[in-house]
């Protein structure tokens, strides 16, 4: 055999020419009629199964009104047949689902290439609607600005003005809360101490502590290291330097930074995401299977022919022994009515 399939196409030509002269030789003049009934017989090995099911399903549908199951004693039997003849049409009936649902699937792409590809185009839905959000909100913000900048700069001026002249009014009040000469005194120490070591590490504490040990009154004490607080407070307004356009835009709108770069990185993430999409939406394209799909079926098809002819085979037997067994006991039984019979 394995000869035989390397010879090549002349062979197979000689095996066909000998295999027609053999059966114009046996045929002779019923050639005709002979490829007939082979045609014929390999037809009906096809549309068999169906008459064959047709046929279960009206005497199914008869119940217990078959005439050839009336009048049978083997009940078991009986409705071992019915159950039988069920089960063959729901094997029939899932397994044409099952076909069905496996030549679909052999045809469409593998699963994971479709959900990485649905993933990936929800991701891109995503990222535009977030840049276009995003961006119409920096578009907002940028209209908002370029209308205010000059009267938030004036506002921003305005409460650093305000912020140190409260410090100083509080540095006032609690220089008028010291009355005692002992404090005065301690409030002129404190006044030198701060213009001359005000801006070293840990001059604050050394201050307070100071305050702590002088033997003055607890009023005076607490105003004294409020007066130390404030000064600090003052110097540091004092220090600072004019605020930046950029500092005072992120005091009035704190999340502008934050959406121009998501602004940025999504319009950079957006060609990348659409050329993944177009990549995996090809191979998509690329990998549907109509071959696969006819295949699966066709099989799926020879299968049931197959399964058909064994399992109805197998009832029809059954049911012949049964009908049979019921048929010999009338003769039976209407033998021994009648002895003349006999």
């Amino acid at each position: 055999m394995f000869e035989f399939a390397q010879e090549g196409l002349w062979i197979r030509a000689v095996f066909v020419v000998g295999a027609f002269a053999c059966f114009l030789l046996l045929a002779q003049r019923n050639a005709a009629s002979l490829v007939f009934e082979i045609m014929r017989s390999i037809w009906s090995l096809v549309v068999s199964p169906f008459h064959y099911l047709r046929k279960t399903i009206a005497e199914l549908c008869l119940g217990d009104a078959n005439p050839r199951l009336q009048n049978v004693d083997h009940y078991l039997l009986r409705r071992l047949l019915t159950g039988l003849q069920v089960g063959l049409l729901l094997s029939i009936f899932l397994g044409g689902g099952l076909a069905l649902a496996s030549a679909i699937l052999a045809f469409l792409p593998p699963f994971s290439l479709r959900h990485e590809l649905t993933a990936s185009q929800d991701q891109l839905a995503k990222t535009e609607e977030s840049l276009r959000q995003n961006t119409a909100t920096v578009d907002k913000q940028d209209s908002d600005w370029n209308n205010r900048r000059d009267e938030l700069i004036r506002q921003a001026q305005q409460e650093d003005k305000q912020n140190k002249a409260n410090a100083q009014a509080a540095l006032h009040a609690d220089e008028t809360a010291v009355t005692s000469q002992d404090g005065m005194q301690v409030l002129i120490t404190l006044r030198n101490f701060f213009a001359t070591r005000g801006t070293e590490y840990g001059a604050l504490d050394q201050a307070k502590s100071y305050i702590n040990r002088m033997p003055i009154s607890e009023s005076e004490t607490k105003a004294l290291i409020s007066y130390c607080d404030h000064w600090q407070e003052f110097a540091s307004l004092s220090s600072r330097a004019a605020k930046t356009l950029d500092q005072i835009r992120a005091e009035v709108q704190p999340d502008h930074a934050t959406l121009v770069q998501s602004v940025s990185d999504e319009k950079s993430q957006v060609p990348d995401l659409k050329g993944t999409v177009k990549q995996l939406q090809d191979q998509v394209n690329d990998s549907y299977e109509p071959g696969r799909f006819v295949l699966t079926l066709l099989i799926s098809f020879l299968i049931f022919i197959l399964y058909v002819w064994a399992a109805g085979t197998g009832i029809e037997m059954f049911s012949m022994a049964l009908y049979l067994s019921n048929d010999v006991k009338q003769i039976r039984t209407q033998g021994e009515r009648n002895p003349a019979y006999n």
